[in-house]
């Protein structure tokens, strides 16, 4: 097994384990902010989140991987896309829910805002492990 592959999966890993304990804390936030009729609502939408952020990542996995593999001459514009649909996808969340006459939408927009935040930092180390070992096995 290569490096680079090593590091995919080492990350997919890792991001998984950060959605599960994101999400974990995001319960008990939520019960400790707004009571447990609100962390109750909101726990299938944390779920639900966590679930399409890391399918997200596992998609573009590979691309990212195969980018790498190539020499990395186009990771740059990859990340960028990457970032900037996984920001467009979670705005289009955030106005499906208000559109849908949710209730609690602070609740849901803060534990949007934090799995966002935490899926950017997991990726964020990701691509700079790839970086580095794209450049040192030149």
């Amino acid at each position: 097994m290569d490096a680079l592959l090593k590091a995919t999966i080492q990350s997919l890993l890792t991001k998984a384990i950060a959605y599960c304990a994101t999400g974990i804390v995001l319960y008990l936030a939520d019960l400790a902010l707004w009571g447990q009729p609100v962390a109750m609502q909101q726990l299938p939408c944390i779920l639900v989140l966590a679930t399409l952020f890391f399918a997200f990542g596992l998609a573009l996995s590979p691309l990212y991987l195969r980018i790498m593999r190539q020499g990395g001459k186009r990771a740059m514009g990859f990340y960028i896309l990457q970032k900037g649909l996984r920001l467009m996808g979670a705005l289009v969340l955030l106005v499906v829910y208000a559109f849908a006459g949710k209730e609690n939408l602070v609740a849901f927009a803060l534990n949007l805002f934090v799995l966002y935040i935490v899926g950017m930092v997991v990726s964020l180390i990701y691509s700079t492990r790839m970086e580095h070992l794209s450049r040192t096995k030149q």
